[in-house]
């Protein structure tokens, strides 16, 4: 990406990605499950450095309540619990990408 880094991505010293120019942790959760489909609750904590379970569980909670988010137990020794994005869900990010776009554009500042 042309151009300094966000803030919060020259603090951790990576790249800029789609989802860092997204509104909030949750708009960042909806860009890693379109891009990472079917992750477990650990592969999105990785996905989203410095996101804490309480806040990770906390979205995940409210975005499944809105039908964005599908969550799949699965009856297995350990336990084993699946998210991914409902159609809502994929629509959702569809209409957000020109938003991200719009990001992505702006000058850091």
């Amino acid at each position: 990406m042309p151009g300094r880094p966000c803030w919060s991505c020259w603090r951790r010293r990576s790249d800029c990605r789609p989802s860092a120019r997204l509104p909030g942790r949750a708009g960042q959760l909806l860009w890693a499950l379109h891009e990472h489909p079917h992750r477990r609750f650990g592969e999105l904590r990785r996905l989203l450095p410095g996101i804490t379970e309480k806040v990770l569980a906390s979205h995940l909670r409210e975005l499944e309540a809105d039908r964005v988010v599908r969550r799949v137990s699965y009856d297995e020794v350990p336990p084993r619990v699946e998210y991914s994005l409902t159609e809502d869900g994929k629509r959702l990010n569809d209409a957000l990408e020109p938003l991200a776009a719009w990001g992505r554009e702006r000058p850091n500042g």
